[in-house]
């Protein structure tokens, strides 16, 4: 009869054989084993932990670009003029370096320049190291937050700041599990000569990640010197993975 005829449309593409015919293309179309072993969630496990670690923006900064006079308007006084929180940025003074002394050509070169961070390792490490302890014993005092800020400054902006920043960023990226460093950020480059160095190639002052082997050698130096202040600082979240 039509009336027990009704129900037969939510059986209609079932195999004739309703025991066993339903489970086998439900199988067919439940098999995702290779795709399940490609996604497991391994990877995403490493994403996560690179996403806890916090990241750290490193700037280099001129006093008196701005015409202002430093002893008036230090360096603290102008963070929120550029942005940044006092709360999680910290403030690093290059200007007692020496090594602009010489015969390094600083019209044309920038601080990223070989010869001129070989100097500063070379002739005055002692006071790389009391900058990077500085920069350890600041880091060490903020809570571990997702973003943190340095601005290195100096009086121009364009050599002693730029140098100690650079060895800086390349010691810390080289620190595993402790900051994804960015990029280093020259806040006065647009004053920078468009002829010379920092604008145009020039192999000693290059700062990419396909430098000289030497320039290599001086960040893996500086990164020494960082890992040792750090492992024997006292940061509460040093050991923290």
């Amino acid at each position: 009869p039509k009336a027990e005829a009704s129900p037969a449309p939510a059986d209609a593409e079932a195999p004739a054989d309703a025991g066993a015919g339903p489970a086998l293309p439900m199988m067919r179309l439940a098999q995702p084993l290779p795709m399940l072993r490609l996604a497991q969630p391994l990877p995403e496990t490493e994403v996560a932990k690179k996403e806890a670690v916090p990241s750290l923006a490193i700037m280099t900064y001129g006093l008196k670009q701005d015409g202002w006079d430093p002893r008036r308007h230090p360096i603290e006084d102008r963070l929120g003029n550029l942005g940044l929180s006092p709360r999680s940025t910290i403030c690093i003074d290059a200007r007692d370096f020496e090594c602009l002394h010489g015969d390094f050509d600083r019209g044309t070169h920038i601080g990223t320049n070989t010869v001129f961070m070989s100097r500063m390792l070379d002739q005055e490490c002692t006071k790389v190291e009391a900058h990077f302890k500085e920069a350890v014993d600041k880091l060490a005092s903020l809570n571990r937050q997702q973003t943190v800020s340095m601005i290195v400054y100096c009086d121009h902006g364009k050599h002693r700041s730029v140098a100690l920043a650079q060895l800086l960023r390349e010691a810390i990226a080289r620190e595993e599990n402790l900051f994804q460093v960015e990029a280093l950020q020259h806040l006065h480059k647009h004053k920078w000569s468009l002829k010379k160095c920092g604008h145009r190639a020039c192999k000693q002052c290059d700062d990419t990640e396909h430098c000289s082997a030497v320039k290599t050698e001086l960040y893996c130096r500086a990164h020494k010197i960082f890992s040792r202040l750090w492992q024997e600082s006292n940061c509460p979240w040093r050991t923290l993975k």
